[in-house]
């Protein structure tokens, strides 16, 4: 009886100081950027980030400001959240975009500068050049004369800017609503880890996470940025499909993936993410084969008529244009000369920084502490949920690595990646007694692993 209580509280130092450490190496790779010597990129893949070559001081009030608009987000909003979850999710919002408009000045070019540019932004030109209905009906034609980004993606980052363009077409209020609705994926993130794991802290800590995700700080407002709320569209379906197994939200999933590959197909390799959703609620009896099968037909069937929908009326075919673009894609890489070999190391490399190195450390911990200390581990039907979801993010992310599509720029296409890590990082926390300060370490370092290089790097350059 004396032992146990012992036991606990060495388990809970024992994860302090393992987030303690995260934190110290997250501040050793800031210091390399600030120092200049951490590579975004290659050298020798002839790709990088540059640094600027003027770098004046960083003026003391961003960082002030920012901290202390964190602090009021973790400290009263950590406690709020158990009693006032809507309420708490509602004021932290505006809060956490102050946040990021603050740590946005970090950087010398305004949002509106970058949006209007076709160097760092091309979907904004086409949209302005083009109707929706001209991008849909002849977009591989008109292909070959948009700026070099707008060339190599699907449509429907042009169409965005065509949606964002019926209510202004200020680049300076285009980039304010791009950074507004790329947060509202924190909101969703929120929602996602609430119905898996029941619990309001984690899911409240993974949602300020998403916020403070170095590359999405880092490419806001492109529409990289935005690329993660399809994705976690989809995800979000399917967890609401084991809740309610109802026919709408086996169509919002097939809607859903319908408008991720018309947006940005990369993240269709997180499928796997929903996956194991599903194979947790099969194991756990909360789902059938039968109603798993009524899934899979029925997202399919919402999938089908989505598509005939835009060949007939839009004459605009979604699996021809995709060919297209993977094509263009690889023929790119050839071109450049860009060989995988080294950009193997090169892009793990540059993720775990731009991901958030304490979360990065945090999630190799968790999960090699679960391998190493579980006796169960061969016992699937045992596994517990955030294992499977770190187990079939790993399978994910071990997929995308050795696919060898992406050969640098890591930081900004793989912002959907690290979109799922902060998940693991939020759960492992959350378990920690009297784990509000240490959050905030955490999330503080992701604060200053974000200004230094918004303040020395150029990754969105006008």
């Amino acid at each position: 009886m004396n032992q146990e209580p012992i036991s606990q509280q060495s388990s809970s130092s024992s994860d302090i100081a393992m987030v303690i450490t995260a934190c110290a190496i997250g501040i050793m790779m800031t210091f390399l950027v600030y120092s200049g010597n951490f590579i975004f990129g290659s050298i020798k893949g002839i790709w990088m980030y540059r640094y600027f070559e003027e770098i004046s001081t960083l003026p003391r009030w961003i960082p002030i400001t920012a901290l202390s608009l964190l602090a009021l987000s973790v400290f009263i909003g950590g406690k709020l959240i158990h009693s006032y979850e809507k309420t708490t999710i509602i004021i932290s919002f505006p809060i956490l975009l102050v946040l990021q408009f603050v740590m946005r000045n970090a950087t010398p070019f305004s949002l509106g500068e970058i949006v209007a540019s076709d160097k760092s932004n091309s979907f904004y030109t086409p949209s302005v050049q083009y109707s929706a209905l001209e991008i849909l009906r002849n977009f591989e034609t008109l292909a070959a004369a948009f700026p070099s980004h707008a060339r190599t993606n699907m449509p429907g980052k042009i169409l965005f800017f065509e949606f964002l363009g019926s209510f202004t077409t200020d680049p300076n209020v285009l980039g304010w609503l791009v950074v507004v609705i790329s947060s509202l994926g924190g909101v969703l993130l929120y929602s996602i880890c609430r119905k898996m794991f029941i619990d309001r802290v984690a899911a409240y800590y993974a949602y300020i996470f998403y916020i403070l995700i170095p590359c999405r700080l880092f490419f806001l407002p492109l529409l990289n940025t935005i690329t993660p709320l399809f994705m976690l569209l989809m995800i979000l379906a399917v967890v609401l499909f084991t809740e309610k197994s109802t026919f709408l939200n086996a169509w919002l999933t097939g809607t859903a993936v319908y408008f991720l590959i018309l947006f940005e197909p990369s993240p269709l390799v997180t499928g796997l993410i929903p996956a194991g959703v599903l194979f947790y609620s099969l194991i756990n009896n909360k789902l059938t084969k039968q109603a798993i099968l009524r899934l899979i037909i029925h997202a399919s069937l919402a999938f089908l008529i989505l598509h005939l929908v835009f060949r007939i009326f839009f004459s605009f075919d979604l699996f021809a244009t995709f060919q297209f673009i993977l094509g263009d894609a690889t023929h790119f890489n050839q071109l450049a000369g860009r060989g995988y070999r080294i950009w193997f190391g090169e892009n793990l490399k540059e993720f775990f920084y731009s991901a958030g190195t304490p979360i990065i450390v945090i999630f190799i911990y968790s999960i090699s502490q679960a391998v190493a200390g579980w006796d169960e581990i061969s016992k699937p039907m045992r596994w517990p949920y955030e294992f499977i979801y770190s187990i079939s993010l790993l399978t994910t992310f071990a997929f995308v690595v050795l696919l060898g599509i992406n050969r640098g720029e890591t930081s900004r296409l793989w912002i959907y990646l690290a979109v799922l890590f902060q998940v693991p990082a939020a759960v492992y926390l959350a378990k920690i007694r009297k784990n509000t300060l240490i959050f905030y370490l955490v999330a503080g370092t992701l604060v200053v692993q974000t200004l230094i290089p918004l303040h020395r790097v150029g990754f969105a350059s006008p």
